[in-house]
Order: C-alpha cells, then sequence, then structure tokens
C-alpha cells in the first residue's frame, strides 16, 4: 500500500514539474581555470536563457582553493562596490546593481552585466544580456584572460 502511494505521489509529482516547466531552466555555463600571484581559483559564468534561447540574466563565481583567497577577493569587491556607492551618493555615478556573496571558498557576483560595466574602463564593453546562446558563447570563448569552456 505504501508502495503504490509513493509510486503516485512520485508520478503526480512528475507530471506537475512536466506541465507547469518546473526545472526546465536554461543555462549555459562557462568554466576557466586561474593562477594570479599565486592564488588558484576556478572562474565560472552562468548564464540563464529566456524561452526564446537570449540571456536573460548572468552571474560570476569564483572557486578559491583556499577559503582566505576568497575572502580577501570578496572583501576586495566589496570595497569596489562600496566605492560606488559613494559616488553614487554624490551624483558622480549609478550604484551597480550586482549581489556579491562569500559561501566558503567561493564567491559568487549576481548582475553580471553590472558588474562587467562597473569593472571595465572600456566605454564600450559588452552587454551579455539579450545575446543569443551562441553570441554568449562566442563572446566568453574570445575573451583573452583564460581558456573558456561553455556547454
Amino acid at each position: 500500500m505504501k508502495n503504490k502511494f509513493l509510486l503516485g505521489t512520485v508520478a503526480g509529482l512528475s507530471c506537475l514539474a512536466f506541465l507547469t516547466g518546473c526545472g526546465s531552466k536554461k543555462n549555459v555555463t562557462c568554466t576557466a581555470d586561474f593562477e594570479e600571484d599565486g592564488h588558484k581559483y576556478e572562474g565560472e559564468i552562468v548564464a540563464e536563457l529566456d524561452d526564446d534561447n537570449k540571456v536573460k540574466d548572468a552571474s560570476v563565481s569564483m572557486n578559491f582553493e583556499k577559503e582566505e583567497d576568497a575572502t580577501q577577493m570578496y572583501n576586495s569587491y566589496k570595497m569596489i562596490l562600496s566605492f560606488a556607492e559613494g559616488m553614487a551618493e554624490e551624483g558622480d555615478a549609478e550604484v551597480p546593481k550586482i549581489d556579491i556573496k562569500q559561501n566558503g571558498k567561493k564567491v559568487t557576483i549576481s548582475n553580471f552585466a553590472e558588474f562587467s560595466k562597473m569593472e571595465s574602463d572600456d566605454e564600450d564593453e559588452v552587454n551579455v544580456i539579450g545575446m543569443t546562446k551562441d553570441e554568449f558563447i562566442k563572446t566568453v570563448e574570445a575573451r583573452e584572460d583564460a581558456k573558456w569552456n561553455c556547454k
């Protein structure tokens, strides 16, 4: 009796997930390995795609070998963000809409497009939002900072 109930529950939830699209998020994940000044980490860019296979959101993560390296990177980016917020209060800039989090050895920055604009001095910085999946992959894999692999 319990097995039939369990099987029925699983089947029902599976149908519900299929009908509502639960778990059907489409993502492209790009990764690369880095070593800078003795600090090793894996970089990861995750782009969320909409129904038209265009990038609607993206985030970047850095997975460090050592937690103290992650903390140092987190603190550096928080300082940059605080500086930008200070300039915005003076009317010299807009506050970037990004969120920086640290979880152990991992630092994650949401809203990659805003982060890229903040990090770059280049006014022609590429905005990945709205790119097709193929354009996004081509853009990331063309970066010269590392050999990126996208799936």
